[in-house]
């Protein structure tokens, strides 16, 4: 199976553009994606035309994740987001800024907390 490029790239920006949308009418207050450094500046324009904020953090060599934002003080929540949750208040804080239910929170909490 050849890889079409095209059609990759449009899932990329398409799923970016669901989160767009997500973000925009307050379904989530935080949407995250991995992409690759070359498409950085094209997704920052269209979070931009969104009237959205855009923040990116190394991920590893030529990836970035890139985090989708409305308002400015959840940028300071994103930036003091601990690596790998392990705690029931990381797990609880995670599920409030990617829009999950209180519902869901505490399932997963039941299911994974070690503390």
């Amino acid at each position: 199976m050849v890889k079409d490029a095209n059609y990759y790239t449009g899932l990329i920006f398409g799923e970016l553009n669901a989160y767009c949308y997500m973000v925009k009418t307050g379904c989530k207050p935080v949407a995250e994606m991995g992409l690759q450094d070359r498409h950085l500046e094209e997704a920052k324009e269209i979070v931009g035309n969104n009237q959205l904020k855009f923040y990116s953090e190394f991920l590893y060599e030529g990836w970035s994740t890139i985090y989708i934002y409305k308002h400015d003080y959840l940028l300071d929540i994103i930036k003091s987001l601990p690596e790998k949750p392990n705690r029931t208040n990381n797990y609880w804080i995670y599920g409030k800024l990617f829009g999950y239910s209180d519902e869901e929170i505490r399932r997963f909490i039941e299911e994974h907390s070690t503390s």
